[in-house]
């Protein structure tokens, strides 16, 4: 999950415009599931920390209550990469 930041409350309708119209970041949020979550800096809106809380809980949950970690994400990464290379030696016979 992806977390976006602003200072000013109307920022926060210009991140989720910035989402919608930028390729790469449009990009980074697939490969995030497309799982974000706009709060302050300041993260004084009650409101806001319970949703973030929220969040993370739910993808704690769907991770069988494990952190998401460094070594999960470079095993999956060398997946990923695994599946590729044997698609590309499949497409090239």
């Amino acid at each position: 999950m992806i977390l976006f930041t602003y200072e000013r409350e109307e920022e926060c309708d210009t991140i989720i415009d910035d989402l919608k119209n930028n390729t790469v970041l449009e990009q980074l949020m697939k490969k995030c599931g497309g799982r974000y979550c706009t709060c302050s800096k300041s993260m004084n809106n009650q409101s806001e920390m319970r949703t973030l809380l929220e969040k993370i809980d739910h993808l704690f949950s769907e991770n069988n209550q494990r952190c998401y970690t460094a070594e999960i994400y470079n095993t999956e990464l060398k997946f990923e990469e695994h599946q590729q290379d044997t698609g590309r030696q499949k497409g090239g016979v």
